[in-house]
């Protein structure tokens, strides 16, 4: 009677994995969307700025 054990092993690594993989692309999006507001907010203030 392995095979439930083994397939509910199977199941909880696809599951650590995939939490894995949300939390790097987590993290990516956290780091771009700071790097959009700094470039909004900089562009914002040259566009202030007299020419």
């Amino acid at each position: 009677m392995q095979w439930p054990f083994i397939r509910r092993q199977r199941l909880n690594d696809a599951l650590l994995d995939a939490d894995r993989r949300f939390n790097q692309v987590e993290r990516a999006a956290f780091t771009y969307r700071e790097e959009r507001d700094r470039l909004k907010a900089a562009l914002l203030a040259v566009s202030d700025c007299p020419h």
